[in-house]
């Protein structure tokens, strides 16, 4: 990449972020993320994970888990996870959350 080139590319970024937000379409304008926390108390095997992982997506839909499974894969899609274990133990994606999806 050439001198002309970043500075082109740097520019359209630098203007692109000013003007982002003017940019988003009606229906995502000011909308909010949900967060849902689903705490356990004992064991943490991939049993127990499954059931707090159903009893937040049942509090992030409103619906048994159960139907809303179906609805957000199907039995031909590919689930991909995204696994940090560089983090270490505390901090790292746990086997049992990555066995109960």
């Amino acid at each position: 990449m050439d001198r002309r080139e970043f500075l082109k590319r740097a520019i359209s970024l630098g203007v692109g972020a000013a003007l982002g937000p003017g940019l988003l379409p009606p229906a995502l304008a000011g909308t909010r993320s949900r967060v849902v926390v689903s705490v356990g108390k004992g064991r943490l095997d991939e049993e127990a994970v499954g059931v707090l992982l159903d009893r937040g997506i049942e509090a992030l839909f409103g619906a048994k888990a159960k139907d809303v499974w179906p609805e957000l894969v199907g039995p031909g899609d590919v689930v991909g996870l995204k696994v940090n274990c560089l983090a270490g133990r505390g901090m790292s994606t746990r086997k049992e959350l990555v066995g109960a999806v």
